[in-house]
């Protein structure tokens, strides 16, 4: 008969069973010895078999079955927090925000290994959820927990980069700097501030001032960004995104934005050479799959392929909500009006505070089912969130327009006006809408606001007088159309419809010589005019490849969070 193995035995061979990754073996050994166990010492070998069997599923990201292991880990009542933690960060992976915070609530603030972390999870979490005020709370409270902690503090930097306060955010990054002159992304992240405030020299300063192989790529990666982005200047992009993929050739970010800067430079087939490497380096990389699926869309007009890519990025993460809107994109294009409104409803539910989610909904309604009362509903909601999105209002007003409210949209181009009063086309706009209704007063009133804010452009101030000289022509007041008219021919001669303009006054009022005489100054500057267009159009069809009739652009991702 075989001798009985004592406890000390039976978790050496566990712990042998651990090494080798034979998890199931080792909790069967330790589960049949459970009831022998006299100081729980077995229970104790049990419970780090399950966590490290967690962590094993947690570290292949199939964070279902870690969960599992885990939860097992958690029954046996030891009172270690490892494994409540380790719950809530694998629900967190999954986006299962609420049931996390119910397990991170479950490691005490006497902890010194769990708690802080966990306190900084929790902000994570919530920004995730777009609740910034929420996310603010926790790393601040993770600070008073440990007033030396630098991830928080740049996690405190991010929140208010995202949220537009530059300066602030360089201050809490600073901060990380002061509790940890070493840390990993502070520095890169101060220049990522001062891009965004539109210093482009400070932000070169702190993104090149990176040591390390991967620190030096991701600086160069960021410079790209600034001459791809902002300046638009894609072969300085490309020159940056090459020496960052020098520094670090498996730099994927780099790889699929110099396939963004060859996209938009035209270049197609390199476009799609550069996505495909980045994929070969991560078989996971959503966004070069979503990338993929924007050249199917605009450049080869191909939707069902595109729509394909799409899918595949969400086959990789459900909640990747750039697919989505692609997807309602894609389908508004085919026509698909109703799997449109589905998908940008989807995108609204994955994250809603996304603008666009709510002007895809607008923009199809409008346009694809003709519903205008619909359309508005979420284009106000859209301006709610982003008051200074041109594009919205330009939609708005076509929609107000076509439903015939005036008094609507008087209201929205005037409220645009007090908040930017040098926003000239806007003020145009309101004073020939006041001139289609008959309001003559208030369409000469707008049209000599605009004028006090357009000082130094002639052409604009020609434009303007020449509306004005329209309005008393429709009146027939003649002598203050032909004022105006000289008026705006004094700020440019060549403006042709201010001179066809006049040349009816001349007529109307029979001084027949002088009208025809302009009418033929006309003609030859329709002819010159003409030409130009023709030009221009021609300009216009060689990038025709890479515009966005709709105006509305295709949802690449963003590579924010750098930890």
């Amino acid at each position: 008969m075989a001798e009985e193995k004592t406890e000390q035995q039976i978790i050496d061979e566990a712990k042998n069973l651990l090494q080798a990754k034979d998890f199931g073996s080792a909790e069967k050994l330790l589960q049949d010895a459970l009831p022998k166990d006299q100081d729980n010492s077995i229970k104790n070998q049990l419970y780090r078999t399950l966590t490290e069997w967690g962590l094993f599923f947690y570290d292949k990201a199939d964070y279902v079955l870690a969960i599992q292991k885990f939860k097992q880990a958690a029954t046996l009542d030891i009172d270690i927090p490892e494994a409540s933690f380790y719950i809530a960060l694998s629900l967190q992976q999954i986006s299962k925000y609420e049931e996390a915070f119910e397990y991170y609530a479950k490691v005490p603030a006497t902890d010194t290994v769990y708690y802080r972390p966990a306190l900084r999870n929790m902000g994570l979490a919530y920004e995730s959820m777009n609740k910034p005020n929420d996310a603010i709370k926790m790393y601040e409270k993770a600070i008073e927990v440990d007033p030396n902690y630098a991830d928080a503090y740049n996690d405190l930097g991010i929140i208010y980069n995202d949220i537009g306060k530059y300066d602030k955010a360089i201050d809490y990054y600073k901060k990380a700097l002061e509790k940890n002159p070493e840390h990993k992304y502070a520095t890169y992240n101060i220049g990522l501030a001062y891009e965004k405030k539109g210093d482009i020299q400070k932000a070169l300063e702190y993104l090149k001032s990176s040591d390390s192989k991967t620190d030096l790529a991701r600086a160069y990666n960021s410079l790209g960004n600034i001459y791809l982005e902002k300046q638009k200047d894609y072969d300085k992009a490309l020159e940056y995104y090459m020496q960052a993929l020098a520094a670090n050739p498996d730099d994927k970010f780099a790889l699929r934005n110099a396939g963004l800067a060859y996209q938009a430079k035209g270049d197609i087939t390199k476009a799609l050479e550069f996505y495909e490497k980045s994929i070969q380096i991560d078989p996971g990389f959503t966004d070069a799959y979503n990338s993929i699926g924007n050249i199917y869309l605009d450049a080869k007009t191909d939707p069902d392929k595109a729509i394909e890519y799409y899918h595949k990025a969400l086959s990789l993460d459900p909640n990747y909500k750039f697919a989505f809107y692609n997807i309602g994109l894609a389908n508004e294009r085919k026509g698909n009006f109703d799997k449109a409104i589905e998908y940008y409803n989807k995108t609204i539910a994955i994250d809603p505070g996304y603008i666009n989610g709510y002007n895809g909904l607008g923009y199809v309604y409008l346009e694809g089912k003709k519903d205008i009362d619909k359309a508005i509903e979420y284009f106000e909601i859209t301006l709610e969130k982003d008051p200074n999105n041109e594009f919205m209002l330009k939609c708005l007003d076509k929609a107000y327009e076509r439903k015939g409210d005036t008094a609507k949209l008087i209201q929205l181009l005037s409220g645009i006006t007090e908040k930017n009063p040098s926003n000239i086309e806007t003020f145009r706009r309101m004073g020939i809408i006041y001139e289609q209704n008959g309001d003559t007063a208030n369409a000469v009133a707008t049209f000599n606001k605009a004028l006090q804010y357009s000082q130094h452009d002639d052409k604009t101030k020609s434009e303007l007088f020449n509306e004005i000289g329209v309005v008393y022509l429709n009146k027939c007041q003649y002598d203050e159309a032909e004022k105006n008219f000289e008026e705006s021919k004094k700020y440019d001669s060549s403006n042709v419809f201010c001179i066809h303009n006049m040349s009816s006054v001349y007529l109307k009022i029979g001084r027949y010589e002088e009208g025809l005489g302009l009418l033929n100054d006309c003609e030859k500057l329709y002819d010159k005019k003409i030409e130009q267009l023709q030009l221009a159009k021609a300009k216009q069809l060689e990038q025709s490849e890479r515009s966005d009739s709709t105006g509305r652009k295709l949802n690449p991702e963003k590579d924010r969070r750098n930890n």
